[in-house]
């Protein structure tokens, strides 16, 4: 009777240890990271842009651009969460960020998931920059080329050197303080030229 119960208690301890590790494993596979892990994560990587993607404008499409090509780029990855209407407030936000700089020197670079290609076109007849460009992710494959899943739509948006090696991550239009420190980051780099 003993060996039985001591059989039932190793037992139990297996299961619970089996199950707790399950329940890590699973919800280590969901969690987003948080910002602090997703700046760990993505300092120094390099944004990958072999991805099916088309540059958009008011009146066409391209399959490529020579803008990513741009020294200091800004890369933002809109999601559909955010609306057409939300997404040209962002870009007249992009555009007032970037107003005192050079275009041929520093872009911000919209990265969009899926969408009507024909709405944005509407929305962009409104302004035509140079700072500013959209890219359609066409296969929505920009987030698992670079391995982003886990990072939170606040920590989708970088700044990016020449060799588009992640120097920022966070979005500065959304937060003071990352917009000064992404303006210092800029100044330091053109100053570098």
């Amino acid at each position: 009777f003993i060996g039985i119960c001591k059989f039932i208690c190793q037992m139990r301890k297996v299961s619970i240890v089996i199950v707790f590790m399950t329940t890590l494993l699973l919800s280590s596979c969901n969690n987003k990271l948080s910002y602090k892990q997703a700046i760990k994560r993505s300092y120094g990587q390099e944004i990958d842009f072999s991805w099916d993607k088309r540059l958009i404008m008011s009146d066409s499409t391209q399959v490529d651009s020579s803008l990513l090509q741009t020294p200091i780029k800004i890369i933002s990855y809109i999601d559909k969460k955010l609306c057409d209407e939300c997404l040209v407030k962002y870009l007249y936000g992009a555009c007032a960020l970037l107003a005192d700089y050079p275009s041929d020197s520093v872009k911000f670079i919209c990265i969009i998931a899926s969408r009507s290609e024909d709405n944005i076109r509407k929305y962009l007849k409104e302004f035509e920059t140079e700072a500013c460009a959209l890219i359609y992710d066409i296969n929505d494959s920009f987030i698992k080329q670079n391995s982003l899943e886990r990072h939170s739509a606040f920590c989708r948006t970088f700044l990016l050197d020449s060799k588009n090696t992640i120097l920022l991550t966070g979005d500065p239009l959304r937060q003071l303080n990352l917009q000064n420190l992404y303006i210092e980051k800029i100044d330091e780099l053109l100053s570098l030229k």
